[in-house]
Parts: structure tokens; sequence; C-alpha cells
């Protein structure tokens, strides 16, 4: 498999407003327990993840011992719904949805899986399974939610164990255990990013991600790779699949790093861009990324003592840093593990859910209203066509536009509208259309953008 790195432009942006606690960001709630007792690292809290059902909002936030389900709904005031031992105690925990049951994990145990039912919320919470036949201890979990698979990599047996939890999602059934292909690729995974059978593998140590065809469990098809420069930490992929971001956990103060899958296809990845925005800069510039995640044209990652990190991802080879909260202010220099362990940015509300190793859960609130929504690029094919048209428009947080299809002299043909999902790649039939040239106009609040059209 051919590895890639072709452009590689690292960007240090010395962040003037290092003074501050929060830019373009602001803390609705907090909730924090010092009883809770700490691991090795030594930290009380560790990874987060969320959940939404029947208007209400909810956080799961793993410790060293349990993990806590926590309505959010008021903001506000964070309340406690309960909170299950898991046996022992981690520095790691990793906790998934699927549907109305989550899914926990720990690393540096022999917990097992515990499978955990939120059909009745916000009254209880059950824990319906929990076993070690399966997984007695993994880093990561990920689910495929279009096709009812869990994924659980780091564990100390095998690469990755798939269960098939679409069945019956209180009692999964094992797919495969795998051990990937040592060598050049493969090997360790530390964390993952799949969709619809694709695993974008961050394999730690070896400095490589890397896409596998999991369709087959029994036959696993490496898709591409790249190296990257450190331990290839975790990785998150657009929602239209074009481009992919990972993070390099260590050494210290190694960029987020940009990837472009547009030729996926052909067994070609490459970084084409990295970028940082230390806030201890120019001082100290060692701040550390640890989990992206992209929702729409916005990129979150907690970034340990830089607390969580935003940027406007609209265009991925120069993304904009535009946001921040820092939930370990009280640090000089840096130092290592402190501080915004995880991040859930997707609840229905637009409420951001974040971690802090030290001092729990935090609901912040994005106050970016000014983000222009224009369109940045806007491109058809195959012209020439006969039949059909693929629309291709990349926007900054545009979620619909108007489009018409003209005569050359300027009679319209027929109009419509594309939507949320439909933006990219949308495909428009004109095989009723006569032979010629005709113009297809695009229209947002902001703009007017026309192309022409041959149809043969």
């Amino acid at each position: 498999m051919k590895n890639l790195v072709l452009l590689l432009f690292t960007v240090v942006s010395f962040n003037t407003l290092s003074a501050q606690d929060a830019w373009n960001m602001s803390l609705l709630g907090h909730w924090t327990n010092d009883t809770l007792r700490e691991n090795t690292l030594p930290a009380k809290f560790n990874d987060i993840w969320g959940y939404a059902a029947d208007g209400r909002e909810y956080a799961i936030i793993g410790s060293a011992f349990y993990v806590h389900f926590l309505d959010i709904t008021t903001p506000e005031k964070p309340v406690l719904i309960d909170q299950f031992l898991g046996g022992d105690t981690t520095i790691w925990r990793d906790m998934k949805v699927y549907k109305d049951r989550a899914y926990a994990v720990s690393d540096g145990t022999e917990e097992g899986l515990m499978i955990f039912d939120l059909s009745d919320l916000p009254n209880s919470i059950t824990k319906t399974y929990h076993q070690t036949d399966l997984i007695k201890n993994a880093h990561d979990i990920q689910v495929d939610l279009n096709k009812g698979r869990l994924y659980a990599v780091g564990a100390n047996s095998h690469d990755m164990i798939i269960l098939d939890i679409a069945t019956n999602p209180d009692e999964p059934m094992l797919l495969r255990r795998l051990n990937l292909p040592l060598g050049e690729i493969g090997g360790y995974i530390h964390d993952l990013y799949v969709k619809d059978h694709i695993a974008y593998c961050s394999h730690g140590q070896t400095s490589s991600l890397i896409v596998w065809d999991l369709e087959d469990p029994f036959d696993p098809i490496a898709l591409a790779s790249l190296e990257s420069s450190g331990y290839n930490h975790s990785n998150w992929v657009t929602e239209d699949g074009q481009y992919a971001v990972y993070a390099e956990e260590v050494p210290f103060g190694l960029p987020l790093g940009v990837v472009d899958l547009r030729d996926l296809e052909n067994g070609e990845i490459e970084t084409i861009h990295t970028f940082k925005n230390p806030l201890l800069a120019p001082a100290h510039t060692d701040a550390t990324p640890h989990n992206p995640f992209i929702k729409g044209d916005i990129l979150y990652s907690s970034y340990y003592e830089d607390g969580l990190q935003v940027w406007d991802f609209s265009n991925p080879t120069n993304p904009k840093h535009i946001a921040y909260y820092d939930t370990y202010p009280s640090n000089t220099e840096y130092e290592g593990f402190f501080g915004c362990w995880g991040v859930y940015p997707f609840l229905p509300s637009g409420n951001i859910i974040v971690s802090d190793l030290q001092t729990g859960l935090y609901v912040l609130r994005l106050d970016i209203s000014t983000v222009p929504k224009v369109v940045d690029e806007f491109s058809i094919f195959p012209n020439p066509s006969m039949n059909r048209l693929t629309i291709c428009i990349e926007s900054s947080t545009l979620k619909e536009v108007q489009y018409e299809m003209l005569m050359i002299d300027g009679k319209q043909v027929f109009e419509g509208q594309f939507t949320a999902e439909g933006i990219t790649n949308q495909q428009l039939n004109i095989s009723h259309l006569a032979a010629g040239t005709y113009i297809l106009r695009i229209k947002t609040d902001e703009e007017t953008i026309s192309k022409k059209v041959i149809k043969n």
C-alpha cells in the first residue's frame, strides 16, 4: 500500500488572547464530584459521550471507577441520574451509543463490556449486560450506526473485535476477533472512525492512518494508508467523506493533520495540511491535541491544557481558528496530561459537552453567528452530459441553496432546492432537455453563481 505525505505545511498561529479563559464560547453548566477517587495519572475523569431523546439531552462521562449519566436538558443545572461501578480503577473509559443503548469499555482492566438501557430516561437507567466473554478490555469503541456493528480496538488480545449489535443490542454477537497484518501496515489500533463498513484506523506507534474495508470481517482489505510524524492517536472524517483530521498525542506539541480522502477509491490518501494554535505561544508551543470531531463545517478538538479548541473547517486546506474554552487555565507551561480529554458536539441543541481530567463535565455554547453563508466551491460533472449532472457545492455553514436551469437566452427551464445532505453531490436529471447550451444558476442569501452546462 502506498504511503503518502505529499504536502506538509505547518502553521503555528500565536494567539494573542491567551490571557482569556474563553474566546467566542460561553459556559452554560458544570458538574464535578470532589469525593471521587483518582486513577494513577492522577485524574478523576476521562472520556465523554452524549445522548438525546424525547426533547431531552444527556451526558455520559467516565471516571476512574464509574460511568456517570447526567441530564443536561437544563445545562445550567446538570442532574446526575445514576452512576455504575465498572469494578476496577482505570485511566481510560470509552462510551458510545447505539439507538437507546450505551456501550462502555475500559483499558488497563478486565472489566469487560457494559451495556445500559436508556429507554426509561430521564427516570432511570438499567445495566443489561456486563460480561468479559467478548471483550475483557479495550481502549476505544466505535459504532457503525448505519450497519449496527460495534468495533473495539486497543484490546490486549486482538487488534480489533467486531460485534453485531443490530440483531439484539443487549446480547452482542461476535463477528470476528481480528489481528490485522503486520509489517508496513497494520497492527495495534489506538482509535478509529467507522462508517458503512469503512474503518479509518489510527495505528498509534506505527505512525500510520490506514483505511480498511471491513464489510467481510474475515477478509479485511487495506484501501489506503499514510504515515504521519508521531503517534497517530485518533481521527474523524467529514460528513461528505472527502477529508479527515488526525491528532498525534506524542511527542508533545505536534499539530493536527488534514487528510485528503478524495482519491481513496484509487488507493491514495495524503496529508495536505497541518496546523495548531497554542494558547501559550510564543513562549510555549507544546500544546497537545487529543480527540478531534467534525460537525458540518466546524472542527472541535479536545486539547488537554488548552481546553476545547474550535476551527471553521469549511476550507480544509486553511482551517480558521474561531473559538476556544480553556478548562485548565491555571497552567503557565505545557506539562502533559492535564485538562480537556474529550468532546461531544452532536447534541440537537447545539450545546457542546467536554470532559476535563481534573474537573469533570462542562456544557458549552459556541457564540459564533457571523460565519458567512457563502459558496466556497461549485462544480459540475460530467460536463458535457447526456442524462445526469452531479452538482458539488462546498460551503461554510450553508444548509440550503436554490437552483434554476436557464436557456441561454435567460428563459427558465426548471428550478428547485438543495438542502442539508443534498448540497454535496446532488444529481440532476437532464435527459428530457434538448441538446444545447444551458445556464445552471445557484442562489443563496449572499450571492448568485452561474455555470454553463452542455447537453449532448
